[in-house]
């Protein structure tokens, strides 16, 4: 329900209305008992508050039934206003990973995104057997393995010698072992040649020094980051941060 400010009957009320709302997300001023009723009363009628941003989400909702994603290219030429406001989520979202503070991406906006499931980056993610096949050609044409620094493959190659070491040490998680999805990739990644040791490894003593620091487990920073969630309302841990997140934010940006 978006009525305009323009609305002969309406407009004054609705500006009246989206201002207590407003003033409730910013907290500043609390609202009365009888003022908080009409927010919430006109909330289970889907009254749009946020017109830009609940309108934007709307179109947002309606591209993901579409595409089955939520990462709208900034040049999305059906709705280039749609890929432009995707694109200050982005901005915003990265200034406070960097610990600076966001006015446009408030705890409910994020609450919104987060339950529609707006992905922050707008590279659209490829299927692990896709990589793996273009894998199979750069080899048949190249007689080895992409570097690190291939455009296209080379995040992917060192990420796949990054799980082995993982395996190796036995750090790799528990559900790619269970699910046994590692081993079958494994296999076939040793049918083409593909060289998983492609450089000098540290030593156990070099790693349990860098290890040395940080003393909790992976269970442990779950907890953490679910306490962190609950106290901000979302789950979006800025992970640049020299505060006591420093940790939990790293943990966020490894997963």
């Amino acid at each position: 329900m978006n009525v305009p400010t323009s609305h002969k009957i309406l407009g004054h009320f609705s500006n009246r209305m989206r201002q207590l709302y407003n003033r409730r997300l910013e907290g500043n001023q609390p609202l009365s008992k009888v003022q908080r009723e009409k927010i919430q009363r006109l909330e289970s009628m889907g009254f749009a508050f946020d017109r830009h941003f609940d309108v934007n989400l709307q179109k947002l909702e309606a591209y993901k039934k579409e595409k089955g994603h939520c990462k709208v290219p900034v040049k999305y030429m059906p709705d280039r206003a749609l890929g432009s406001w995707a694109e200050v989520i982005r901005l915003e979202h990265n200034r406070m990973n960097r610990g600076e503070p966001s006015n446009y991406l408030t705890a409910d906006r994020l609450r919104k995104l987060a339950t529609v499931g707006f992905n922050f980056s707008s590279q659209v993610m490829i299927p692990w057997e896709v990589k793996f096949e273009k894998l199979r050609a750069y080899r048949a044409q190249h007689g080895r393995d992409p570097p690190t620094s291939h455009p296209e493959l080379g995040s992917w190659v060192r990420k796949q010698r990054y799980c082995y070491n993982q395996k190796s040490d036995g750090t790799l998680r528990a559900a790619s072992i269970l699910s046994g999805t590692w081993d079958e990739r494994e296999e076939k990644l040793h049918d083409i040649g593909f060289v998983f040791q492609a450089g000098p490894r540290l030593s156990a003593e070099a790693k349990a020094t860098m290890r040395a620091g940080i003393k909790k487990s992976w269970d442990d920073r779950l907890a953490d980051f679910v306490v962190w969630k609950e106290r901000h309302g979302h789950p979006y841990v800025p992970t640049v941060s020299d505060g006591e997140d420093k940790l939990l934010g790293r943990w966020v940006a490894a997963q």
